[in-house]
């Protein structure tokens, strides 16, 4: 019977040992959590009066949009299935330049020989949430997003 016990205490003892000693995954970069699979914008905000205040607007149109970044700095943009207009192709993609900047705090949209900066409010695994940065004053927020998986 001691046997018994001595055998299922060293059997829990090295259980107990070994999962003590699992490493923890790596946190993943932001570049892996916005290139992890496709966002869609849930939520759009706005704050064209300047009050502080972000007033919810909706794009239904736009608000199925799939985003697909992609480790080769390019972010495809889909239609979604609520188009804007009837006669809209619902196949319709168009792609742009991404980039990070400052420390991966402000996400570059890069668009033909324009570009608009976002700083990231949140990034996680399935929530990303970006303000809108005014090119005039950097520190003027006008618009929101907030995208899931």
């Amino acid at each position: 019977m001691k046997l018994i016990h001595l055998f299922t205490l060293l059997s829990l003892l090295l259980f107990v040992s070994c999962a003590a000693n699992d490493p923890e995954p790596p946190t993943p970069t932001p570049q892996e959590l916005l290139t992890a699979g496709a966002w869609t914008s849930v939520k759009d905000f706005d704050d064209s009066d300047l009050d502080g205040i972000f007033e919810e607007f909706s794009r239904d149109c736009e608000e199925d949009n799939p985003w697909l970044f992609t480790a080769d700095m390019k972010v495809t943009v889909g239609a979604g299935t609520a188009l804007c207009n009837p006669d809209d192709d619902p196949n319709e993609q168009y792609s742009l330049g991404w980039r990070l900047e400052s420390n991966n705090q402000i996400l570059v949209l890069e668009y033909a020989a324009d570009e608009a900066k976002y700083k990231i409010e949140k990034l996680e695994q399935n929530q990303l949430s970006v303000l809108e940065v005014d090119p005039s004053a950097p520190n003027v927020f006008t618009h929101r997003i907030i995208f899931t998986r």
